[in-house]
């Protein structure tokens, strides 16, 4: 959907750029950038700068929480859609300033030459709000602050982030064979995502436990 997205927005580019410069200035657009400043040009930034942003506030819509209710509701991406776009209908204030942050943070992630975006994108991916308020509470509280000076107290981050590549190499052959030897990767590697969140809910739970992920309306006797 995206991607279909993304080329409808491509096309759209192609025709406000020849509406307002007409096909003479493709010949050099890649030499020179003075046509930007000239009446036309500027009329054509205003232009598309709106019309990018009424784009991209369809897509945030459409988007924001619609793949996190993929992974973790039995719904198809229609109704993932349409749920995500009344959440922001319903919470327009808190919506627009996601928005904002995400707009900002990808910006600057491409200045330096896109190299940003190994930092932004895992930051800006799919999770709840309960992981976001925990991230920020455990780096916020982390004793190691107040106890340890710099450059020591990196020793922690740097220690983390090791982990994470530890943990990432020890589990490299299961996600790899998840992702390129799965009929549908997507479906493997849901119904891991789902069998491990199962897991956590429970912990100590007696047999009476209720799993959150089991459909109410599913027939124990059917066959």
């Amino acid at each position: 959907m995206i991607i279909v997205y993304f080329l409808f927005w491509s096309f759209f580019a192609h025709m406000l750029f020849a509406l307002f410069m007409g096909p003479s200035v493709l010949m050099n657009v890649s030499t020179s950038y003075a046509y930007l400043f000239q009446p036309e040009g500027l009329m054509m930034l205003l232009v598309g700068t709106g019309f990018g942003a009424v784009f991209a506030l369809v897509l945030f819509c459409l988007t924001v929480i619609s793949l996190a209710l993929l992974l973790d509701k039995e719904l198809d991406f229609v109704t993932a859609m349409l749920t995500s776009f009344a959440t922001v209908r319903r919470n327009p204030r808190v919506m627009l300033v996601w928005g904002v942050v995400i707009a900002g943070l990808t910006f600057a992630a491409l200045l330096p030459g896109f190299l940003g975006l190994f930092v932004v994108l895992p930051v800006l991916g799919p999770s709840t709000s309960r992981d976001t308020v925990g991230f920020v509470v455990d780096r916020a509280m982390n004793p190691v602050r107040f106890f340890v000076e710099p450059p020591e107290s990196y020793y922690a981050t740097a220690a983390g982030i090791g982990g994470a590549l530890n943990t990432r190499y020890r589990f490299s052959d299961t996600i790899d064979e998840l992702y390129y030897e799965s009929a549908d990767g997507y479906a493997a590697a849901r119904i891991l995502y789902l069998s491990n969140r199962r897991f956590e809910l429970r912990g100590e739970a007696q047999d009476d436990y209720f799993d959150p992920y089991t459909d109410t309306y599913e027939d124990p006797y059917a066959q």
